[in-house]
């Protein structure tokens, strides 16, 4: 069982990186929309 605890943190951490790459990786997609749809919306004000 000792030998097999390194082998589990090795998986969890990599599972950890993943998701919080793909959490930041979301955020930043929503974050760069908002601002798109915002940006297309004052453009049709303008219009």
């Amino acid at each position: 069982m000792i030998y097999s605890t390194p082998h589990i943190w090795y998986i969890l951490g990599a599972y950890g990186v993943t998701l919080f790459t793909m959490c930041v990786f979301l955020g930043w997609t929503c974050m760069q929309w908002q601002q798109s749809k915002h940006s297309l919306h004052s453009t049709v004000h303008e219009i």
